[in-house]
């Protein structure tokens, strides 16, 4: 019907999941505070990220958005949704570590 495989349908269904998931479980923090407290453990670019992230769900948006605020303008500087990914996985894997070692009233 839309000329795409049964595999992508299931794929893109998996990955829809996971991001409506992903912002259930997502804690309602203000754009101000999420930056006061994720500024002394990440860099900006990444703070953006995550921000960009959860208010597109979306690499590549997230990818363009970063590479304009930030000039980003060299091959090799340039944001990917790749990178972006891996990026905004590493800091949820940090910030995950973080959660472990304080108490939860703590955490950002």
């Amino acid at each position: 019907m839309f000329g795409v495989t049964q595999g992508a349908v299931s794929s893109r269904l998996n990955r829809a999941r996971s991001r409506l998931r992903f912002l259930r479980e997502m804690p309602k923090v203000h754009e101000t505070e999420f930056d006061s407290h994720l500024s002394k453990h990440f860099d900006p670019i990444e703070v953006e990220i995550m921000k960009c992230m959860i208010r597109t769900t979306c690499q590549s948006r997230t990818a363009m958005i970063i590479n304009e605020k930030f000039g980003l303008t060299e091959d090799k500087k340039r944001m990917t949704q790749v990178k972006v990914r891996h990026r905004f996985e590493k800091c949820i894997t940090q910030l995950s570590e973080m959660k472990k070692k304080t108490r939860p009233s703590q955490v950002p």
